[in-house]
């Protein structure tokens, strides 16, 4: 194969490039320039305007597409009969004029190849590349995470028409100790060639490389010229160009610039000058930047700028440059709750959908088969509805919850084996079997790629059967547009190699379709009258009158490198690929085109992200020397008051009076007719979130504690169950045990019990956390013994009242509103005959220990109800407890905290307690669960569901109310 000599980053060729570089002119679009270029290029003949042997290939496809808009409108206006140029983008030339040998690659393939090549190396050679010992095992997924890593290097080298050896051999010279990596990534990357050749495949940027050394027919014929827009050009494009030239096309780089002021900032090829643009000053009027908070407050700038502006502009005149991805979906909502419609210049892809959550959701399943999964795939919306259309009892059903119980119990790590027998096992192996029946009979079976495409449709069948009937026209064509893209790729599988057809697990085959849809788009659907959403390239190339460009904050633009451990920057910049200088200097050319291009622009940047991060503004924005950067940063940034002034006419307080979006109504429910003695603290807290976790028809479970280690309620309840063991030992003792070694020996017992019985061995996360415990129940044996030798004696422990048939204390009336039964469990009372008094104690575990007057707060400001409340439960059984009998027992972490802590209510406070709780009685069978005072603090999916955070801005301004 052909390579030219690399020289400071350009390559020279025996070919002359004959590529011309011609000057549009600075100001006006680009594309209305491109116009104007075509009409004196190709003057019309008679009434016949044929521009069929040109083409025009750009940057991104939709410029292609909006160029033959423009050629249509200017011969509908000159009475001419248009016959379009051929349209491409820069990367699809050489395929265009390549004539193929055999079957092209498409990126599949591609990957498949290389994972080929790396199976077949030495050991030694994939420990090279992997970072694993020549004799230790291929961790899952590491040849596929190593296949994309290496086409990706593949792909860049050959733009420098180079290849892995080529490398390994400059580094060699160099003395450079990574010469060795590379000579190993050489030997696979002629595996990889050897495997493509033996199965008759194209490889795409191989064919470019081969075309360049004649290797390859290149069709030419039909093509007399060739338009491009290139900012910068790899070496092999601008080699395969100058082909092109050498074959009888004019090619032509066009140049959005004036020749006589701008020439001297662009090469011979008309590509960017890189040292000229990375010193560039771009003179940025700072009136056109606008600087926001959060993201939010970048939202609000937009509707400022689209409001100030509405007389003058139609939608369809805005595009708005979306820099920052996680600004897409806020912007989308907030302009269509407003009656502005948007459209995406580029569709999302499948990965983002429904449907590609669910195959990535599957994927991870399969894979880790571990509660936290199962819990993953059934909150998906489509698996939650398949599965209850399969439970026996669906309606009183809520999986996650089913989850969480087994994993308290029982700790495991994995649910590949049996499950414990009772009734958590058998709640979640109906569950399992139900997503098994979605699955079919996918787990354990090694197929071919192109077998599992059957496979994984008959799943996508089997979950969309019957489609959710409450998705709107808009949901159900992205659902279609999805599944018709899975489609496409399961069908190409059918066409794999059969030398690439090795068996394969289910996991496998989903990560490698997974893959694919990350970069398979789904059908556009561009409404009339839209605001243009672009992607940054897109921008210079957009002809809208207004461009309002988001996000513009530094990794977003210029776009941050990424780390590769094969190809730093440095060595990036060597080798003449595209490094950080390139990117920058690229973008500081779209900028200036955008401001030379005599529209309204707006540069809209942010201080912080969406979780408060801070974030740059762009280097784009302070170019120039120390005093304008300086001077730049103070209008901006630090001395910037007119923002926040203009945000505040978005953020009308709402009816209720609050900035916030009022919570949905959850609808009318069933009546409470029970209350247990924790949930007063809850409605005190917050009625509204009180009524959704009481509402039965959500379903909701608010844990958001994590299921791989033991979350503090986890902890809390094996703490409990151990405590309750001993406690009912301790109970048929004729005296109290004062011997503490013998207590705490009784405590670790029990404890050991449950890690046999329950905690999985191979979670060490779960068994150190029990050895903490051990550690607390230490602590708590010193105590115990002096309290038993003062006299006092466990009386009764988990004392439960219950609105259950079978409970051995029934749930209590609660005076003066016998509707609603008071529910709860004493963890213990304690007896001193000597004194002749009781005491209610509450077992706590967080780590400090709790003060009961803290958590329960005061007569007329109280917090909690639980202590007093125990009493009330506890006279219902003729077991007396003064107020200052009522107390918490810490099972603290910290040495310091007292074990005991005792309240010092008196018979008045006890009463006022009584009424508060009498009056939130009355609120609850009343239906009174309006929120009040701060926002809650939802847990977990709460939070978005109720609009936390989300700003109300109203359709329209109310300047002056």
């Amino acid at each position: 194969m052909y390579h030219g000599d690399v020289d400071q980053g350009r390559s020279t060729t025996s070919t002359d490039c004959r590529i011309d570089r011609v000057f549009l002119g600075r100001g006006g679009h680009c594309l209305h320039r491109v116009v104007d270029h075509l009409q004196a290029l190709v003057p019309a003949d008679g009434d016949s305007w044929d521009l069929s042997s040109t083409m025009f290939a750009s940057p991104v496809a939709r410029a292609g597409r909006r160029l033959e808009e423009l050629l249509l409108e200017n011969s509908v206006r000159r009475e001419l009969k248009l016959v379009p140029p051929e349209t491409t983008t820069i990367g699809q030339i050489a395929s265009r004029f390549i004539v193929p040998g055999g079957q092209v690659a498409d990126e599949t393939i591609l990957l498949e190849l290389w994972a080929a090549a790396i199976r077949a190396a030495t050991s030694t050679d994939r420990a090279m590349i992997m970072g694993v010992t020549a004799a230790g095992s291929t961790p899952p997924g590491s040849i596929e995470s190593a296949s994309e890593m290496l086409s990706r290097m593949h792909s860049d080298l050959a733009g420098a028409c180079m290849q892995f050896k080529d490398v390994a051999d400059r580094l060699q010279e160099q003395g450079a100790d990574a010469s060795d990596q590379w000579h190993a990534l050489s030997r696979i990357e002629g595996l990889f060639l050897d495997h493509a050749e033996s199965c008759n495949i194209d490889v795409p940027h191989r064919m470019e490389m081969q075309a360049i050394a004649g290797e390859r027919t290149v069709h030419v014929e039909g093509i007399d010229t060739l338009l491009i827009i290139a900012a910068d050009m790899v070496e092999s494009r601008r080699r395969f160009l100058g082909l092109l030239g050498e074959r009888g096309i004019q090619v032509s780089n066009l140049v959005h610039a004036s020749e006589e002021e701008d020439g001297a900032l662009f090469d011979e090829d008309g590509c960017i000058d890189i040292m000229a643009f990375g010193s560039l000053d771009l003179h940025i009027d700072t009136g056109i930047i606008r600087v926001g908070d959060l993201p939010g407050d970048q939202v609000a700038i937009v509707l400022d700028e689209i409001d100030a502006n509405a007389s003058e502009l139609s939608t369809e005149d805005i595009t708005i440059g979306v820099l920052d991805q996680e600004l897409s979906p806020i912007l989308g909502l907030e302009l269509e709750s407003r009656g502005l419609p948007t459209s995406s210049a580029e569709p999302d892809p499948v990965s983002t959908s429904s449907v590609g959550r669910f195959l990535h959701l599957l994927e991870s399943h399969l894979h880790a088969r571990s509660p936290a999964s199962l819990e993953a795939l059934l909150l998906h919306p489509d698996v939650e509805r398949f599965v209850r259309g399969t439970l026996s009892k669906p309606d009183h059903w809520i999986p996650t919850r089913i989850i969480r119980e087994y994993v308290q119990v029982h700790q495991p790590s994995t649910l590949a084996g049996p499950l414990v027998h009772g009734s958590q096992g058998r709640q979640l192996q109906e569950l399992i079997d139900a997503i098994d029946r979605l699955t079919g009979s996918i787990e354990g079976v090694q197929l071919p790629l192109h077998e599992w495409s059957e496979q994984v449709a008959s799943v996508l069948t089997r979950l969309h059967e019957h489609p959710d009937p409450h998705l709107d026209e808009q949901q159900a064509e992205t659902i279609s547009s999805a599944l018709d893209r899975v489609t496409d790729v399961l069908v190409s599988w059918t066409s794999m190699p059969a030398a690439l057809a090795w068996n394969r697990d289910a996991a496998s085959a989903l990560s490698v379709l997974n893959h694919a849809l990350v970069s398979s788009p789904m059908r556009s659907t561009v409404v009339d009258g839209s605001i243009s959403f672009q992607g940054w390239l897109d921008c210079h190339l957009d002809d809208s009158r207004m461009l309002l460009l988001t996000g513009f904050n530094e990794e977003f633009v210029p776009a941050a490198s990424t780390s590769d451990p094969f190809l730093p920057d440095s060595l990036r910049t060597d080798l003449g690929l595209v490094d950080d200088a390139r990117r920058y200097a690229r973008d500081a050319w779209l900028l200036k085109a955008i401001l030379d291009s005599d529209r309204m622009v707006r540069i809209i940047t942010g201080s912080r992200g969406g979780e408060g991060d801070p974030l740059r503004p762009s280097r784009l924005l302070l170019t120039g020397d120390g005093l304008d950067i300086a001077r730049v940063l103070d209008e901006c940034w630090y001395g910037n008051k007119q923002e926040s002034q203009s945000l505040d006419q978005w953020r009308m307080p709402s009816a209720t009076g609050d900035l916030f979006l009022p919570y949905p109504d959850p609808g009318e429910g069933e009546p409470i007719t029970s209350m247990s003695v924790t949930s007063f603290r809850r409605y005190i807290e917050c009625p509204y979130r009180f009524r959704l976790e009481r509402q039965s028809s959500l379903r909701l479970d608010c844990s958001d504690e994590d299921l791989h280690e033991l979350g503090p309620a986890d902890f809390g309840n094996i703490c409990h169950e151990v405590l309750e063991q001993w406690g009912r030992s301790e109970i048929k003792r004729a005296t109290p045990t004062e011997d503490q070694k013998q207590i705490f020996a009784d405590l670790s017992e029990r404890l050991d019990g449950i890690i046999r019985t329950r905690l999985d061995a191979a979670r060490p996360e779960a068994l150190a956390q029990m050895e903490m415990l051990r550690n607390r129940l230490e602590k708590f044996s010193h105590w115990q013994a002096r309290r038993g030798a003062s006299g006092w004696k466990v009386h009764a422990v988990e004392l439960d009242f219950s609105m259950r048939s079978e409970a051995r204390c029934p749930a209590v009336a609660f005076p003066g509103n016998e509707r609603m039964r008071i529910t709860g469990t004493v963890d213990r009372v304690d007896h001193n005959p000597d004194l002749g008094i009781y005491q209610a104690l509450d077992y706590k575990t967080s780590s400090s220990g709790r003060d009961p007057m803290n958590a329960h707060g005061k007569p007329g400001q109280w917090k909690d109800l639980q202590l007093p409340l125990y009493r009330f439960l506890l006279d219902s059984i003729g077991i007396p407890v003064e107020g200052d009998a009522l107390g918490y027992v810490n099972i603290a972490a910290d040495p310091s905290a007292p074990d005991l802590g005792l309240a010092s209510w008196s018979d008045s406070d006890i009463e006022d307690a009584m009424d508060c709780a009498g009056q939130i009685i009355d609120r609850v069978l009343a239906g009174d669960f309006q929120h009040s005072g701060d926002p809650p603090d939802f847990p977990g999916i709460l939070d978005p569901i109720c609009g936390n955070g989300v700003l109300l801005i109203p359709s329209e301004r109310e300047v002056g109310q």
